[in-house]
C-alpha cells in the first residue's frame, strides 16, 4: 500500500512538473520577404546583394524571435525552411469544415502545438550622407522594418492569431555611408521583442499573481520584455455566452517594479468604472501605445 502511494506520488508531481515545464511550441515553417522589397537600390544601401539582404533579414528574424520566445520559458519556437503549400492545403480544408480534429491535421510537425509563416511585409532604408572634400562626413539615417506573424493550431488547422507589428529607428553617424549587419540585427531585435510580447500574450494570457488594493504582480517580467512605467489595460470579464472576449475596462495600471519573471503594477481606476475589488480572474492586457 505504501508502495502504492509512493508510486501514486512520483506521479502527481512528475505531472505536476510537467506542466510547469513544458511550454507551447511552435514550428516556424517560412519567412518570406514581400516581392519587390528589397530592391537593388535598396541592397545598394547594405553594400549588398538582393539576395545578400534577403538571406541576412531572415536568418537574423529566426535567430531574434527563437530567443525572445525561448527566453519567456512560456512558448518555445523552432524554425525551418520548407514548402507550405501542403500545410496550408490542409489548413484551408480544415477551416472549411468547421470541426475540431481529433488528431493533428498539419502534416510533418513532430510535437508541436501551433505551426507559424512569418512574412517582412516592409522594409525603408534611407541614409543622407553629408560629403566635405570628397569624402562623406556625416550620415543621416532612418530604417523601418514589418512583419507578420500567423499562428495555426496543429489540432484543428484553425488560424488563431495573425500579429503584424513595426518598429523604426534613425539617427546620425560619421563616415561609413552604407547600414551594416549590425544594424540589421539591431532593427531586427526591436521588432521581434514586440512580436514575441504579442505572441506570448495571445497563447498564455497574462495572469494576476498577488493582490494588495490596488497594487497587483503578474507573471510578466524582464524576460518578456516588461519595462518600468508601460501600461497595461485592466478588464473584468463579462459572462456571455459564446463571447468570451466580452469585457467591462476597469482601468489602467503602470508599471512600478520589474523581476525577472514577474511584475508590480498599480491601478487606476476609469472615472466611470464602478468601484469593484480587483480579482486574478480579470484580464491584463498592454495598451495600445
Amino acid at each position: 500500500m505504501k508502495a502504492h502511494l509512493f508510486v501514486l506520488s512520483l506521479s502527481l508531481l512528475a505531472t505536476a512538473l510537467h506542466g510547469q515545464q513544458n511550454p507551447k511550441l511552435i514550428t516556424l515553417e517560412k519567412i518570406e520577404i514581400e516581392e519587390g522589397l528589397v530592391s537593388s537600390d535598396v541592397a545598394g544601401r547594405f553594400g549588398l546583394s538582393q539576395e545578400g539582404v534577403e538571406s541576412r533579414l531572415k536568418a537574423a528574424f529566426a535567430a531574434n524571435i527563437s530567443a525572445q520566445l525561448s527566453s519567456s520559458r512560456q512558448v518555445n519556437l523552432s524554425a525551418r525552411e520548407e514548402s507550405l503549400a501542403k500545410l496550408m492545403k490542409e489548413w484551408d480544408v480544415s477551416e472549411k469544415l468547421g470541426n475540431p480534429a481529433s488528431e493533428p491535421v498539419v502534416p510533418g510537425v513532430d510535437n508541436a502545438d501551433y505551426v507559424a509563416s512569418a512574412k517582412i511585409t516592409d522594409l525603408i532604408a534611407n541614409r543622407d550622407t553629408l560629403v566635405l572634400g570628397g569624402k562623406v562626413a556625416a550620415a543621416k539615417w532612418r530604417l523601418l522594418l514589418e512583419a507578420s506573424f500567423e499562428l495555426v493550431d496543429v489540432k484543428t488547422g484553425r488560424k488563431t492569431a495573425v500579429i503584424t507589428e513595426k518598429v523604426e529607428d534613425s539617427g546620425q553617424s560619421r563616415g561609413n555611408a552604407n547600414f551594416t549587419t549590425l544594424e540589421i540585427q539591431a532593427i531586427n531585435r526591436k521588432l521581434s521583442m514586440q512580436l514575441a510580447t504579442r505572441i506570448i500574450d495571445s497563447l498564455a494570457p497574462i495572469r494576476i499573481i498577488a493582490i494588495r488594493g490596488d497594487d497587483f504582480i503578474i507573471d510578466r517580467g524582464k524576460s518578456a520584455n516588461v519595462k518600468v512605467g508601460d501600461k497595461y489595460t485592466v478588464l473584468e470579464p463579462a459572462a456571455a455566452a459564446g463571447l468570451e472576449d466580452a469585457a467591462f475596462p476597469v482601468g489602467s495600471a503602470t508599471v512600478t517594479f520589474v523581476n525577472e519573471k514577474s511584475a508590480n503594477l498599480r491601478l487606476e481606476r476609469d472615472k466611470t468604472a464602478p468601484a469593484v475589488l480587483l480579482q486574478n480572474t480579470m484580464q491584463i492586457i498592454k495598451a495600445a501605445q
